[in-house]
């Protein structure tokens, strides 16, 4: 866990003697004397984290942590690195101002995906449009690499009166994580004629 994060996960075992337990990032190692045989370890996901486990053998056995073979003698040990999942939404419009009779605004969203693994971007839901999903190019699930980021645009007819402005909020959801973020247009006060 990173430091500070009171985050308890949950292992399953299976094996004789081999008891389930529970670790914070505060927790010691858990440490079991067990016999000679099979075990497995298995960590319950937790959503909005991610995580890799890979084992070591004391004389150079190839083990995984769901299926482990002890031998007389031999120390396994199993590290469980769990990464705290993590997006960034960014939303924009373009243009930021019309005139006060209206007219039509592209929105830009854009979920980063500052985590070291990949998110699966599940929902993209906007407080006055609805679900984004097949509006203009936004279309989810989609799959965001570590370090890399998901874009979209959809456009919408606006009006309003002069001096007021219209705000949207765009909610997403990826792994369990979720971020928002809005855009404004303001209304510019539009001269009357005389012909």
């Amino acid at each position: 866990n990173p430091s500070g994060d009171t985050q308890s996960f949950n292992f399953t075992t299976t094996g004789t003697g081999y008891d389930g337990f529970s670790l914070t990032d505060a927790d010691a190692p858990n440490d079991q004397e067990l016999v000679a045989g099979s075990y497995s370890v298995t960590e319950t996901p937790v959503d909005g984290w991610d995580t890799i486990s890979s084992c070591t053998s004391s004389i150079g056995d190839s083990e995984t942590a769901s299926s482990l073979e002890l031998d007389p003698g031999e120390t396994i040990t199993c590290t469980f690195t769990n990464s705290k999942l993590n997006i960034n939404v960014i939303k924009t419009a373009n243009p930021t101002s019309l005139p006060e009779t209206g007219g039509n605004v592209e929105f830009t969203v854009k979920v980063e995906n500052p985590s070291a693994v990949s998110v699966e971007l599940t929902s993209l839901i906007d407080d006055k449009f609805g679900n984004l999903n097949t509006s203009g190019t936004c279309s989810v699930p989609q799959t965001i690499s570590a370090g890399e980021y998901y874009e979209c645009k959809f456009t919408e007819n606006l009006a309003g009166n002069a001096g007021g402005s219209h705000t949207n909020i765009v909610t997403a959801t990826a792994s369990g994580v979720i971020d928002t973020d809005d855009a404004t247009v303001s209304f510019n006060d539009v001269l009357p004629t005389i012909e």
